[in-house]
C-alpha cells in the first residue's frame, strides 16, 4: 500500500479520524443486544471502578495544569472542588476519555480470549462518555474528577 502511494505520488496520507462513539459501536457492533443495552452499560460503569487494580496506567488518568489551578484554588472544600471538575472542566474534556477508553477497549479486544469482556466494559463506557449522559452518573468521570482534587492537593 505504501508503495502504491509512493509510485502515485499522494503525498502524505492522513489516518481519518474516528469518534470515540463510533470506534465504540463498530467495537460491540456484533454483540448481542443483551450485552450492549442499558443495564450492561450500567454494569460496565459498576465494574470501571475495578478497574485501576488491573490497570496501574488509569490511576495516572487526572486533569493537570493551568485550567485546573484556577478553577480549584478559589474552592476549599473537596466535595467542591470534585464537582468544578465534573461539571466545569470535564465537560470540554468527554472527547479525550472517551478516545482513552476506546483505545483500550480496541487493545483489549485484540488480545482477548473466550469469554473475556473487559474490552466491552471499556466500549460501552466509551459510548456513554461521548454522548450527552450527565458526567455525575459515570462513575468514571467522578473518579477521574477525584483524582484531579488529589493531585492538584498533593504538595
Amino acid at each position: 500500500m505504501l508503495h502504491v502511494a509512493e509510485t502515485l505520488g499522494l503525498g502524505p496520507l492522513p489516518p481519518e479520524s474516528i469518534p470515540p462513539s463510533v470506534m465504540a459501536e463498530l467495537l460491540i457492533a456484533e454483540l448481542p443486544a443483551e450485552r450492549t443495552d442499558a443495564a450492561a452499560a450500567q454494569r460496565a460503569h459498576r465494574a470501571s471502578a475495578r478497574w485501576e487494580e488491573k490497570f496501574e496506567t488509569i490511576a495516572t488518568w487526572f486533569e493537570a495544569g493551568e485550567a485546573v489551578e484556577g478553577l480549584l484554588r478559589p474552592l476549599k472544600t473537596r466535595k467542591r472542588r470534585i464537582e468544578a471538575v465534573l461539571t466545569q472542566l470535564l465537560p470540554a474534556r468527554r472527547l479525550f476519555w472517551a478516545e482513552r477508553c476506546a483505545w483500550i477497549a480496541t487493545t483489549l479486544k485484540e488480545a482477548a480470549t473466550e469469554g473475556d469482556n473487559l474490552w466491552s466494559e471499556f466500549a460501552l463506557v466509551a459510548r456513554d462518555l461521548d454522548s450527552a449522559k450527565p458526567l455525575d452518573t459515570i462513575p468514571l468521570a467522578r473518579r477521574i474528577a477525584a483524582a484531579t482534587v488529589e493531585a492538584f492537593e498533593e504538595p
